[in-house]
């Protein structure tokens, strides 16, 4: 490997890393819904109560945050301390 890559690779790459992604994502969602409905037989139990909670729990404390704007800067904070860890 001599480094030598170019920026029309790079971004084929990331195009597969993100249409990658979003098909495991989509498939977690829907072996989800089938574990948690039993395929759409019966209405959401305990468990998905409790994980609509928490997300809704989360999504209240980014607002609270002050803008709409929090989630994003959350995820900048925790990009820069990974850019940080990993460059020293």
């Amino acid at each position: 490997m001599d480094g030598a890559s170019g920026w029309r690779e790079v971004f084929r790459n990331w195009a597969w890393v993100f249409v990658g992604n979003l098909a495991g994502s989509l498939l977690y969602a829907l072996l989800l819904w089938a574990s948690l409905t039993m395929f759409g037989e019966v209405r959401r139990g305990a468990v998905a109560d409790r994980i609509v909670a928490i997300a809704e729990a989360k999504t209240i404390a980014y607002a609270a945050m002050g803008t709409p704007g929090g989630a994003p800067r959350s995820s900048r904070r925790c990009c820069v301390t990974g850019w940080s860890a990993w460059a020293s």
